[in-house]
């Protein structure tokens, strides 16, 4: 089983909130994608019905540790992927080349790539950048008590993956994670008192 793991929250650009409705869309209809599993927020409404979409709901923004109990309560056999994406994240057919890359011991953090205006994609190749975590049977105890998408989460969770005992990987020219995003998250009060996440990383 391929499972992604993604939150929904109440957006109120309009723009924006079409931009993860299109994300959603494209990943719900990659055959590839065994299921979408969605973490509502804050009383979030999914914005459609599909026979592959999981839904759960939340309180509040979903920390790492949040979706990593979810999946391993989903994780039937350690051939199973789990992958946890932003919510601006949308894949391609290169997903299936994880299941000959990626071993147990490994997680690959994939960097995104940016869908321009035109339509075409470019790497975001910075070393302190991942939008998408990818595991291989049950995900291990990991320190991760932080919020997806805070800035420094990316930088924290990598430390805390080897601290587990990950290998961490990032076939990024192989595994496309797109990223649409032509607006930006409306910030939440919590996330203005703590504008990132502490160390180390």
């Amino acid at each position: 089983m391929v499972r992604l793991f993604q939150s929904w929250y109440p957006e109120p650009n309009l723009q924006r909130a079409e931009e993860l409705r299109s994300c959603l869309t494209a990943n719900l209809a990659l055959e590839c994608l065994d299921a979408v599993c969605l973490l509502l927020e804050r009383g979030a409404v999914p914005p459609l019905q599909h026979p592959k979409l999981c839904c759960r709901s939340v309180p509040c923004r979903p920390t790492y540790q949040d979706f990593f109990c979810w999946a391993n309560e989903l994780v039937s056999s350690s051939l199973d992927l789990t992958l946890i994406a932003n919510s601006d994240i949308f894949l391609d057919q290169t997903l299936t080349l994880l299941n000959e890359l990626l071993q147990t011991k490994q997680c690959a953090a994939l960097s995104r790539w940016d869908v321009r205006p035109d339509g075409t994609a470019v790497l975001f190749d910075r070393n302190d950048s991942q939008d998408g975590w990818v595991f291989r049977g049950p995900i291990r105890e990991i320190v991760a008590d932080y919020c997806v998408g805070i800035p420094r989460c990316d930088n924290r969770i990598m430390f805390e993956l080897r601290q587990a005992g990950y290998s961490v990987i990032n076939p990024a020219m192989t595994v496309r994670a797109m990223r649409l995003r032509r607006g930006s998250r409306e910030a939440y009060p919590a996330e203005l008192a703590v504008p990132f996440v502490p160390g180390p990383y």
